[in-house]
């Protein structure tokens, strides 16, 4: 895996199996932004570029845990974040970011999800349907929780009984 005697960062986190993490940052930014072709190209770079989808999933719910730990937190929690968020001021920075634009809301929901998806995955047959399943999972979730209540208090997606059921009677969290 060396290119004449030297292995970089890069490569050896390739070989690891483990996401890089500006492929994980992206994922997250996507999310933020609602940007679903983005989103898909980071689950591109994922199946093209040899990394293992279910570390991929591994690593993003790790990532979230971190940003659920730092709005929990704040400062505080800064220290007992996973070895991936303990890097330089500059990472921190995105964390931060990252944490403030989703939300405990948000946080909340897409580490179900993840989590749902990450139990799922063990001899999917096909790994990259459950990554882009699991995109649009995380997308129509936050588009949900962008919603407002309304003054009733029923959450986002829920019918007037609050069984999380929109009118369509399909779950909202699925």
């Amino acid at each position: 895996g060396s290119v004449d005697g030297v292995i970089t960062h890069d490569a050896s986190v390739a070989l690891l199996g483990f996401t890089p993490e500006t492929l994980i940052g992206q994922a997250v930014d996507a999310v933020i932004d609602g940007n679903g072709e983005a989103l898909y190209g980071v689950v591109q770079k994922v199946v093209v570029g040899g990394f293992d989808p279910r570390r991929f999933v591994e690593d993003l719910l790790a990532r979230v845990r971190d940003l659920l730990v730092l709005t929990l937190g704040g400062a505080q929690a800064e220290s007992v974040l996973s070895d991936a968020a303990e890097a330089e001021a500059e990472d921190m920075d995105d964390l931060r970011r990252q944490a403030s634009s989703l939300g405990l809301g948000a946080l909340t929901s897409m580490a179900e999800t993840i989590n749902t998806t990450l139990g799922s995955m063990t001899g999917a047959i096909s790994p990259r349907m459950r990554l882009e399943l699991l995109a649009a999972r995380l997308l129509a979730g936050r588009e949900g929780l962008d919603v407002a209540p309304a003054a009733g208090g029923t959450a986002p997606g829920a019918d007037s009984a609050g069984t999380g059921r929109g009118a369509a009677g399909v779950n909202a969290r699925t």
